[in-house]
């Protein structure tokens, strides 16, 4: 009759195998999804983007890129820039943006905020000419 010691040794050995086939059969599958490649492209100025340093993105409802710079304001719609100076944006810092429930494109800046309707931009300052932190 075998001891007790030899067949937990078999046991053990049994089990150590299995593990370790199972942790060779799923090894694999995690390798293959974490190469998978996602494409990219940089855009620069030259490519129509107001300035380099952006300083905030967002993607609005129509599916619209927009990224403010210390230049002013860009509107990507996947095959080119739109450009929105900020010569157009008086004494306005673009810091962050956003879009309201009925689709109206909010620009925020330290001293005031804007809304974009089409081509106008209407701008307001904060009351009392306060600043706001914007987070």
């Amino acid at each position: 009759m075998p001891k007790v010691a030899n067949i937990k040794s078999i046991l053990f050995f049994i089990y150590s195998f299995i593990f370790w086939l199972l942790l060779v059969q799923t090894a694999p599958a995690h390798s293959q999804e974490a190469t998978k490649e996602f494409s990219y492209k940089h855009y620069t100025v030259q490519d129509g983007l107001a300035q380099m340093q952006v300083m905030s993105m967002f993607i609005d409802s129509k599916g619209y890129l927009w990224c403010t710079t210390k230049a002013g304001l860009s509107r990507f719609d996947g095959y080119r820039f739109k450009n929105y100076p900020k010569a157009i944006l008086p004494g306005f810092d673009l810091t962050l943006i956003g879009e309201t429930r009925d689709q109206q494109l909010l620009l925020f800046g330290s001293h005031s905020f804007a809304n974009l309707a089409g081509d106008s931009i209407l701008t307001r300052n904060y009351p009392d000419g306060k600043k706001v932190l914007l987070r």
